[in-house]
């Protein structure tokens, strides 16, 4: 689970968070994150849907729609983790500001190459 546990980090989230969002005690959260348990599908999904991800690149088996977060530096990451919360048109703006730090105009990312 230890990419639970990265995900947890830019999140500042707490095991105690994570048993709130799921409806398990600390210590069945704390035994996800140790390795003791393994949390079963409905609580994988919820995990997934609550970070954005999909429930293979949660539990390490990547697919083409998987980002792989060590591609990015942590810094990378922080901001992958503020931008999941943006609506469009937030997303836009930000677009434009980056495109204006970086003095050129937007080209969109391909994540597979």
């Amino acid at each position: 689970m230890e990419i639970l546990k990265q995900l947890m980090k830019q999140n500042k989230e707490s095991s105690y968070d994570i048993a709130k969002l799921l409806g398990i005690t600390h210590t069945a959260a704390y035994n996800y994150m140790s390795g003791k348990h393994e949390p079963n599908i409905e609580k994988l999904k919820k995990l997934a849907d609550h970070y954005n991800v999909t429930v293979d690149f949660l539990i390490g088996h990547p697919t083409k729609s998987s980002l792989p977060l060590n591609l990015f530096s942590e810094k990378q990451q922080e901001l992958l983790a503020v931008i999941k919360n943006l609506n469009d048109e937030e997303c836009l703006k930000t677009l434009g500001y980056i495109d204006g730090l970086q003095g050129k105009d937007f080209k969109s990312v391909d994540w597979e190459n």
